[in-house]
């Protein structure tokens, strides 16, 4: 996300809709992501910091960006003034839970999923957030096999080898919440699909989100509709399952049915 001046109002854009609406939001709360450079990131923090500070610059060391693989992102900082380095993620909550170890947080994980699957049954796209304090003298050399890594001519190990990075720094983070932002459906959308599926033109409907936010908004948007038609869901594991499953569905003749 990067923050933009416009006429003396401060606005943020960014490849993802998600992350620029909790940039957004932390700036109602208190917390304005004012500046960003390839060193540094500062924030504006209404009431100051714990020494009273108002504005908070922090040193930026890494970045470790979003791919289909991983489902999460993370960014490494450094406090100036107490020289601790933290890493903060976020990212989907079934790989986030998982990759979070224990600590002082353990018991948010429980609650923390009991919340995600809420908001899913409500549609809301979600995200997990966790941190970690990182030693220095382990970022040092964990930066350093980094550098290495990232100069490798191989293109094949060297996305191995920083996947392993990237797997060794973030794990044992502590998770510290969750997020739930409504995807709100563009206008005519709505009216598009049910005029499709009255000419019996079949329409997909392909996400990358959880099971129950897919099948909540293929309902605000018209494509399913449990009153008039029969809706199979699978959640099968593995391509042969799913296969199998898909092969046993009975299909056919005047009734109208939906596949999630």
């Amino acid at each position: 996300v990067t923050p933009e001046d416009d006429d003396g109002y401060l606005i943020y854009s960014g490849l993802s809709p998600d992350e620029v609406c909790l940039v957004d939001t932390a700036r109602y709360l208190g917390y304005k992501f004012t500046a960003r450079t390839d060193e540094s990131l500062t924030v504006e923090i209404e009431g100051g910091d714990e020494t009273g500070n108002g504005q908070k610059v922090f040193d930026f060391l890494q970045l470790i960006k979003y791919t289909n693989a991983r489902k999460r992102s993370s960014v490494i900082v450094r406090d100036p003034n107490t020289q601790q380095i933290c890493l903060y993620s976020k990212g989907a909550d079934d790989v986030m839970l998982d990759a979070c170890g224990g600590g002082q947080l353990a018991m948010f994980k429980g609650v923390t999923k009991e919340a995600v699957d809420l908001y899913s049954k409500l549609g809301l796209r979600t995200l997990c957030f966790a941190m970690k304090v990182i030693d220095q003298e382990y970022w040092k050399n964990w930066a350093f096999r980094a550098n290495e890594a990232s100069c490798l001519l191989d293109a094949k190990e060297k996305e191995r080898q920083m996947t392993e990075l990237y797997v060794e720094i973030e794990k044992d983070a502590m998770i510290i919440g969750c997020t739930a932002t409504e995807d709100k459906i563009q206008d005519g959308v709505s009216e598009c699909i049910a005029r499709l599926r009255q000419a019996n033109i079949s329409v997909w409907m392909i996400t990358g989100d959880k099971l129950d936010t897919a099948f909540e908004i293929s309902k605000s948007c018209r494509l399913l509709d449990p009153r008039e038609m029969r809706i199979d869901f699978i959640d099968q594991e593995t391509r042969q399952e799913t296969t199998r499953v898909l092969m046993g569905l009975k299909i056919g003749g005047p009734e109208k049915f939906g596949i999630v």
